[in-house]
């Protein structure tokens, strides 16, 4: 069996693994390593992709929410019937491997589809009810408070040099955070709640794949919870924008619904908040990431150039 996992020591516990893998009727002929919790299988008949949770009630969640969503890309059952597989401490269940490339929020196309695979998500899951496990809730403010929060305990070990820089971003940080809170955001959660209304929470590129018979299909629930489904299409938006010099003309030209939703203070002040900017150097210093602190100063740099104008227009505009 080839594996590209190389950490010492575990050779025995990655047998053990495929071990129990064969158990549940999955014969492993390579075994790939994306991620601590993510491995990609090949089999006899193909690939499968098998992920772990670290509690079986998370597991149990994603289980009931997929099956229910009935999308052909959902968990499947082990061969032998079984939901599950228990190793090092996870709680291992199997998908399909989607054949495809990820999305480029820079391209027209994959905006325009992307948003339509959003859509399309949150029409099926609205409504759906849970049994397992009470679900979470995403509330924006105390969300964008606490990224905001972290970000400012870490001021002290930011470069100095570039000081200018982080008081800016910290500044629209505040900014929208105040507007926000006289926002009737806990009023669209509550409506959200009671509607059963589901929002995927993590709408990266990474999370969008473009199949071989072009249909753009949604990955990754890991960060499912109930919500106003335009907590989702702000994030979109934030995302695409970073990614298109914030270009709001050209991104309301592909996707023209978005039209309707950036004539709502609340929408704007989101996407003032500087998400992107806080949860990349929130992840730098939890990881410690010390090597690639350049790469995360240009980012900035060019984010900060980049969205200044259009910040500077939507301050005019809504004050």
């Amino acid at each position: 069996m080839k594996t590209n996992y190389n950490e010492r020591d575990d050779t025995a516990a990655i047998r053990l693994f495929v071990f129990l893998l064969h158990e549940k009727g999955i014969v492993v002929r390579a075994l790939y390593r994306i991620k601590f919790n993510l491995y990609v299988l090949k089999l006899k008949q193909g690939y499968k992709v098998i992920k772990g949770f670290h509690t079986k009630r998370k597991l149990l969640f994603q289980l009931e929410f997929t099956q229910k969503l009935a999308e052909a890309y959902c968990f499947e059952l082990f061969p032998n019937g079984e939901r599950y597989v228990v190793w090092n401490n996870y709680y291992w269940a199997l998908m399909p491997y989607i054949y495809g490339n990820k999305v480029n929020f820079t391209q027209p196309a994959d905006q325009m589809d992307t948003f339509q695979a959003l859509l399309y998500f949150h029409q099926k899951a609205s409504g759906i009810r849970l049994i397992e496990e009470v679900p979470n809730i995403r509330r924006l403010l105390p969300y964008y408070k606490f990224r905001f929060q972290n970000f400012m305990q870490v001021q002290d070990d930011l470069p100095n040099r570039h000081s200018y820089m982080f008081k800016q971003v910290s500044q629209w940080g505040l900014y929208a955070l105040r507007k926000l809170s006289e926002e009737p955001l806990e009023k669209m959660e509550k409506q959200a709640v009671l509607d059963w209304q589901w929002i995927h929470g993590d709408v990266a590129h990474h999370n969008f794949i473009r199949t071989k018979e072009n249909n753009i299909v949604i990955i990754d629930f890991d960060l499912v919870s109930l919500g106003p489904k335009e907590y989702d299409y702000l994030q979109l938006a934030q995302r695409m924008l970073c990614s298109n010099h914030w270009n709001v003309e050209e991104l309301l030209r592909n996707i023209p619904t978005m039209q309707l939703l950036s004539e709502q203070h609340w929408f704007i002040y989101g996407l003032i908040f500087p998400n992107d900017i806080f949860r990349e150097w929130n992840y730098f210093f939890r990881k410690r990431m010390w090597k690639q602190v350049d790469e995360l100063l240009h980012y900035t740099e060019q984010q900060l150039t980049a969205r200044l104008p259009f910040i500077k227009e939507c301050m005019h505009m809504i004050n």
